[in-house]
Order: C-alpha cells, then structure tokens, then sequence
C-alpha cells in the first residue's frame, strides 16, 4: 500500500516562508524627528511548534490522514469485495459499535469471510502443479477480479493523498495568515516598524516570540 506521508504539517517550514514574503511588517509610524529605529524578530518554528493553532492544524491533519489509512486498509483487507459490497460494509463499519445491531455485525464478518475466502482460494489453486480446466477457469476469474480491485484501491489511494493534500494546503493557508495577523497586531502595541524572522537575525532585536504564541491563544 503507498505509504502516506504529511505534508508540510509534520514540521511546518515556514521559517523562511510566512515572513520572508513579508519581510517587513510595519507599526504605526512614529513622530517627526523620531530616528529611533526598533526591530523585533520572531522565531516562527516556535510560534509553529507551541502555538494552539499550529497545533490544532496537525492534529487535524493526522486525524484526516489515520481515517483516510483507515479506510485504504480496509479496501485491501476485502479485496474481494465488488463496490456495492464496500459500500455496504463502509455504511456498516461507520456506525458507533454501541448502534450496530447483531444481525449488522454478522453481516460484517459474512463479508470479511468472503474476501478472506477468496484470497486462500486463489492461492491455493495457484500452488496446483496441474490444475483441471474448471480450476483454471476458476483461477483466472479470481485473479482478474482482484486486479481490478486492485487498480481500484490504487485510485482510491491517489484519491485519498490528493485529499490529504488539500486539507494540508488549507490548513497552512489559514495558519499562516492568523500567524501574520497576529505578528503584525504585536508589532503595534510595541510599536515595531519592522519584525523579521528569527533566522534573519544577526544582533540585537526585540524578541516578540511569545507574545505572538499569546495572540495565537485568543
């Protein structure tokens, strides 16, 4: 099965993203005559590893990503199975287990026999040195019924990555913004004309780290 893998989300780089795009986040402008230049800097892969918003996005990206492996691993456990059948089984499986019914978890373990049934029926003829013409018609029939599914599955896997994809897209999208806003809201009350990423920084500077993991709070 193709491994999944998180995108973006498992170690958020924005480092050199949210404010490099923004290099300068400017403060309300200070009074005529004032030369007084101050800058503050932010370490974002703080802000991404402590902040509540950073973390609820990973947390809601891993729970798409185990439903999404979830549901592919079930697909090739009944391989077996035609569409209608997964379907059934998928409208079965997603109920609370306190509201499924005996007669529902029965039908349950009559579909995953099935599939299991099928799969040591294909092996077993497949280890037959001389199988009969009904065996082979047999074999085939099983074989091409789960290469079929198994091409299934593969779409269904391309189907679910560009999902989780998607969602991982959003979510940084929404991150990144509320993480801006909140760069540029601190900056004004400690009237900052500039804040550049911790990364950029060489000396001195004014640290808004936490306070900006404080504004993600609210």
């Amino acid at each position: 099965m193709k491994r999944f893998w998180m995108p973006v989300l498992g170690a958020i780089v924005l480092s050199s993203a949210i404010l490099a795009t923004r290099p300068a986040i400017t403060a309300p402008a200070k009074p005529p005559g004032d030369t007084t230049i101050s800058v503050g800097y932010v370490d974002v892969q703080k802000v991404l590893q402590d902040s509540p918003a950073a973390v609820n996005a990973r947390k809601e990206a891993e729970a798409l990503k185990t439903h999404l492996q979830e549901k592919l691993a079930q697909q090739q456990e009944f391989i077996f199975l035609t569409n209608e059948e997964l379907q059934e089984l998928g409208g079965l499986q997603d109920k609370p287990q306190a509201q499924t019914t005996d007669k529902e978890k029965e039908r349950i373990a009559t579909l995953q026999k099935k599939s299991q049934s099928a799969e040591t029926e294909l092996r077993s003829l497949q280890q037959k040195s001389s199988p009969s013409d009904t065996e082979k018609a047999r074999m085939a029939a099983l074989q091409q019924q789960r290469t079929q599914n198994m091409n299934r599955l593969q779409t269904a896997q391309q189907q679910a990555q560009d999902e989780l994809d998607k969602k991982a897209g959003d979510l940084m999208d929404g991150l990144q913004q509320r993480i801006l806003k909140a760069v540029g809201d601190v900056a004004g009350d400690e009237k900052l004309p500039m804040v550049v990423d911790k990364q950029a920084r060489l000396y001195g500077g004014q640290d808004i780290t936490e306070a900006v993991i404080n504004k993600l709070k609210k």
